[in-house]
């Protein structure tokens, strides 16, 4: 049974972490975990600390990265890093080090990966390679920022077990991050709680947009419609053979593990993969070669991901990200139209986040950037709403605030929604009907 105990004691005694073992820093979303993690990082040798912000791996420049990732084959292959020689660059003349990666990889199951381009990793692949990479280093404290966010069902059980393992070694402390109480493992030693404000976890619902004008009935019924769309990359398949047909006013989640293409298929919903243009895809009533152009697809949709969170990482006021949702491909800019400013600050109003329309967008809590970003996705009204992982970085009562804004948009019967999440039980009621992709390891 964990001791329970305030962040404060922490703070003024660190050196606690120092005798090995699994403690937690737990806490709501804005309460001080990562303000209190900054100040532990220089009190801790040999620490290593991965962030929230860094399920991307060291890519300082994320659009290049995005660009890497959905135009991959067109770029010279031969200057992008496997995962392998990733890892090998690590260890090199260290054989220790290259025992213990050996060991590691083995028990997340990730051998797959090695030949695997760094770019073409999920979400939940790279959470787990950067993992591997902060043990490599073999650190005293290794300090985990929710460690299970983006990680398929499995995956959770490996990176849960692999810490399980550590937690047995001495001479090694573990600091997990948390915003959710269930995710605290029975190893723990101590929990330390940060402070949070009681709040109503399911508020009334008041949507800016509520009474949208009916879609005409003359506009394709079909929103997305794929025959077997393939995408490939030298003799790796990311998908194959795919069908799928969404129409108006319909909701689907998406699913499949880590790696089985998800965020590939809606990149082609989204017209930002050019492998869009050699498959047979209509994107509402329109084919890739219709001329209708990419911004006339991107205005019709709402979108957000891991991908963008990273990408929109901009040391801008929080109210400028939620308006660029406006104006897709324009600049970042100063919010100075009257009505933008309006419908922005409406609907960070109604995910909780009103309060902080002017405050720097890197200076928020990961939870927080995140209710940022889906008050952007929901500012234009779309008629087709895409979420990736809308719940990631969130607390039980933010994700609960979100699941109620999603139920309350699709009330309007022309609106459709698509949704990924690898736990069920973050889906909205409305949704009712599934897509899943299957595992694509080790396959070519």
């Amino acid at each position: 049974m964990p001791i329970h105990n305030d962040i404060s004691s922490l703070l003024s005694s660190p050196s606690v972490l120092a005798g090995g073992g699994t403690f937690v820093i737990l806490g709501p979303n804005a309460s001080g975990k990562s303000r209190a993690v900054d100040s532990l990082i220089p009190l801790i040798p040999s620490c290593r600390y991965l962030s929230f912000r860094d399920t991307y791996g060291a890519f300082s420049d994320s659009e290049y990265f995005l660009q890497l990732r959905f135009n991959h084959g067109v770029q010279d292959d031969a200057l992008l890093p496997t995962v392998g020689e990733t890892l090998a660059a690590i260890c090199s003349d260290d054989e220790g080090k290259s025992r213990n990666k050996n060991a590691i990889v083995d028990f997340l199951g990730l051998g797959y990966l090695l030949p695997k381009k760094l770019v073409l990793l999920s979400s939940g692949e790279l959470r787990r390679l950067q993992i591997v990479k902060a043990l490599l280093h073999s650190p005293r404290c290794l300090i985990l920022d929710n460690p299970f966010v983006g990680l398929d069902k499995d995956a959770r059980v490996q990176v849960r077990s692999l810490l399980e393992r550590l937690d047995s070694e001495e001479g090694m402390s573990i600091l997990l991050v948390l915003s959710r109480e269930e995710e605290v493992p029975p190893f723990a030693k101590v929990i330390f709680h940060t402070p949070g404000v009681e709040g109503d976890p399911s508020p009334d619902i008041v949507l800016p947009h509520s009474s949208s004008p009916k879609v005409p009935s003359d506009l394709s019924p079909e929103i997305i419609s794929m025959r077997g769309v393939c995408v490939k990359y030298g003799s790796r398949y990311v998908l194959r053979d795919v069908d799928w047909t969404v129409r108006r006013g319909e909701r689907w989640s998406l699913q499949g593990p880590n790696g089985s293409g998800k965020s590939t298929l809606l990149s082609l919903v989204m017209a930002d993969h050019p492998q869009r243009y050699s498959n047979d895809i209509h994107l509402f009533g329109a084919g890739s070669r219709s001329g209708v152009s990419i911004w006339d697809i991107k205005r019709r949709i709402g979108y957000v991901s891991p991908e963008l969170h990273r990408s929109f990482y901009r040391n801008v006021p929080a109210v400028a990200i939620v308006a660029s949702g406006l104006r897709d491909g324009a600049p970042l800019r100063a919010v100075t139209s009257p009505s933008d400013r309006d419908v922005s600050l409406g609907w960070m109003e109604v995910f909780g986040v009103g309060g902080l329309s002017e405050r720097s967008f890197v200076s928020l809590s990961s939870g927080e950037q995140r209710l940022v970003l889906l008050a952007r996705a929901f500012v234009k009204d779309p008629e087709l709403l895409i979420l990736d992982e809308p719940m990631h970085a969130l607390d039980c009562e933010n994700e609960a605030r979100v699941r109620d804004v999603i139920s309350a948009f699709c009330t309007d019967p022309s609106k459709t929604l698509v949704m990924v999440s690898h736990n069920p039980s973050e889906f909205p009621p409305c949704i009712d009907r599934s897509l899943v992709l299957p595992s694509r390891s080790g396959e070519d």
